[in-house]
């Protein structure tokens, strides 16, 4: 019963996959800035929900700072330079509502729980198991990154801007080369954890997780429709 309340108390990968597909039309289309605008805020809620406020709150500062500095750019003399940066800042922005689902999906999501979904989903594991080790990987690598950065700062090495930049040598040296190091010892980990879970086997596999639509997977796909529907209409 535990684990069945611990399920509901957030979508299913299935439910976010489906609005993160609905909403790529930002990236394409011409869409006006209010529709951005609410993506960007209701994904920014959705992070609050299940604990990434401070998640939200970078993206969505992150944006309307992005979007201040394209117009005031824009009340300047035309210089090149300028029109440059608002192209690209235009650009940018879009992809920020997509970045805020998918930091959802992958610090919200287990490897087994999306197992369980796409297997439910009769999706080869060619596609499944590849994005399954993805979920494990990356969250690995920032715990190795935050590492090196804490065994820089008591050999006292700076990781500022200014140093990377006066000392690019230094930098590779210190923290590329372990960082490539670990990641490439955290790539024959993860492979030989797959091979001892039986993830290569041609049979389902059994699973704990209840991956039964609940409440909020309805919610989300009912957004995902309505913002549909304005990125393409409106």
């Amino acid at each position: 019963m535990k684990g069945d309340q611990k399920r509901r108390s957030r979508p299913n990968v299935r439910s976010e996959l489906l609005f993160l597909l609905a909403i790529n039309g930002v990236l394409i289309g011409n869409v006006k800035p209010a529709v951005i605008f609410a993506l960007v805020l209701f994904s920014g809620l959705l992070l609050c929900l299940f604990c990434r406020i401070s998640t939200a709150a970078k993206y969505v500062l992150t944006y309307c700072l992005m979007f201040s500095a394209e117009h005031l750019l824009m009340l300047l003399p035309g210089i090149s330079l300028f029109h440059f940066i608002i192209v690209i800042s235009s650009v940018l922005r879009k992809f920020i509502p997509c970045f805020m689902v998918g930091c959802l999906i992958l610090e919200t999501t287990t490897p087994g729980n999306f197992l369980a979904s796409m297997q439910r989903l009769h999706m080869p594991k060619v596609f499944s198991l590849p994005f399954a080790v993805v979920l494990r990987f990356f969250p690995t690598v920032k715990e190795d990154w935050h590492s090196i950065r804490s065994a820089m700062k008591l050999r006292g090495i700076g990781l500022s801007f200014g140093n990377v930049i006066a000392h690019p040598l230094r930098t590779v040296e210190y923290i590329i080369v372990p960082l490539l190091s670990s990641s490439i010892k955290i790539g024959d980990e993860l492979s030989a954890a797959a091979i001892a879970r039986g993830l290569g086997m041609e049979r389902d596999r059994t699973s704990v997780y209840d991956v039964r639509f609940c409440i909020w997977d309805h919610l989300l796909m009912l957004a995902a429709a309505v913002f549909f529907v304005l990125i393409t209409f409106v």
